[in-house]
């Protein structure tokens, strides 16, 4: 959190800094439950602004953004002259929440554009609500804008070139601890009048942050980081796999999976059950089970040939039960005798590896050439280890 802070810091310096906006807003993409709503409060209680929250989930009418006319029956204001109204203040901090869950409508006008508008800096000092009428347009050159995400997928391309993204990072199980010692069970014992009718062990919290919970932080069984290259840049997907009781039924592949991942489950399955003697599986094992493997983030669209080692190491953890530290990545596609082929978007990968705070990343050998275009300050913080075959893994 402290590296999140710097850049907001930094942010916060240069547009004081500049005589006019810099036409960038912050924001923050991490996972559900990381602070980002806190944060912008913090930001605006250390700015001395009063702070107003939009929802954007679900938003698929630009007249959510920009007001019905008032000749309309059950006509209202815009979410944002509603925010300006709340805060009572031309300058109030308004975080934009969910900004990658807008939906789009062909009928009602894309809200992205509408939005596009309020957050330009050459436009928005005359931004109009349809709600107020075109002789009163809104002035919000003063306000700061941040947005909300838990993902960079999804966000608009119209608007994700005008956003400085600052990523925030799931915490770590010994991160979540402290959270709960120091907040999370003093708020409970509070809730519910229990302040000296119950105690918790350290022990006790680890167990129900590995075991119960499923933020993200948590390590299982099944649990592994593919590392995925998009239109966006690079990006670490975690895939999921369990088993359960074969009941004429066959493996499951889920998450919006294209036909050539899907390939990819059954090469990492095929390779696996020719092996079970090397992996320690018992022979009965596929006979009496079905593997169900998940990519999550299963609103976006993902195919590929390139996951075919983190699948393999997925589906290896859930059978044996061993889980692997969060801090591992792969990415190589893998055949059926265990080569891993080569990838492409090595850079980008290993940079959103990084980002991710990944310690070390198996990859392709035959890709140990691209490394040096991967920058100075990534390669010293990862390490990248090239391999042949799946059995070096």
């Amino acid at each position: 959190m402290l590296e999140v802070k710097e850049k907001i810091l930094m942010f916060l310096a240069a547009q004081q800094k500049a005589e006019s906006s810099l036409g960038n807003v912050v924001c923050l993409i991490g996972p559900p439950g990381v602070g980002k709503t806190s944060l912008a409060r913090s930001i605006a209680q250390a700015t001395g602004r009063k702070f107003a929250c939009i929802s954007l989930g679900g938003t698929s009418d630009e007249a959510d953004i920009r007001g019905h006319r008032s000749t309309y029956v059950g006509a209202y204001p815009g979410k944002i002259a509603k925010a300006l109204s709340i805060a009572q203040t031309k300058n109030p901090l308004i975080l934009f929440d969910e900004i990658d869950k807008m939906a789009h409508s062909d009928f009602r006008g894309d809200p992205s554009y509408a939005l596009l508008e309020a957050l330009e800096p050459s436009t928005n000092n005359e931004f109009v609500d349809n709600y107020l009428s075109e002789d009163a347009p809104l002035d919000l050159s003063k306000i700061f804008f941040v947005c909300t995400a838990n993902s960079s997928y999804n966000i608009p391309l119209v608007l994700y070139d005008r956003l400085e993204i600052i990523n925030i990072r799931a915490y770590t199980v010994e991160e979540k601890i402290q959270i709960a010692k120091r907040y999370l069970i003093s708020q409970f014992k509070k809730k519910y009048k229990l302040k000296n009718e119950i105690e918790f062990e350290e022990e006790a919290i680890r167990e129900t942050i590995d075991y119960y919970t499923r933020e993200a932080g948590c390590s299982r069984p099944g649990l592994f980081n593919a590392l995925a290259y998009t239109e966006f840049g690079g990006d670490v997907l975690q895939i999921e796999s369990s088993f359960f009781a074969r009941k004429e039924k066959d493996s499951e592949f889920t998450g919006n999976l294209g036909e050539v991942m899907k390939e990819s489950c059954r090469v990492s399955l095929a390779y696996i059950r020719s092996n079970i003697e090397k992996f320690g599986i018992d022979s009965d094992f596929f006979a009496n089970n079905c593997i169900h493997i998940h990519v999550t983030e299963g609103g976006i669209p993902k195919d590929g040939p390139s996951a075919g080692v983190a699948l393999t190491t997925s589906i290896l953890s859930a059978i044996t039960k061993q889980s692997i530290p969060q801090s591992f990545g792969a990415t190589g596609e893998i055949s059926l005798h265990g080569w891993v082929g080569p990838i492409g978007g090595l850079k980008e990968k290993a940079i959103a590896a990084y980002r991710n705070k990944l310690k070390i990343i198996f990859i392709p050998k035959e890709n140990e050439k691209d490394i040096d275009e991967i920058p100075k300050e990534v390669v010293e913080k990862l390490k990248i280890i090239p391999v042949y075959n799946y059995d070096e893994i």
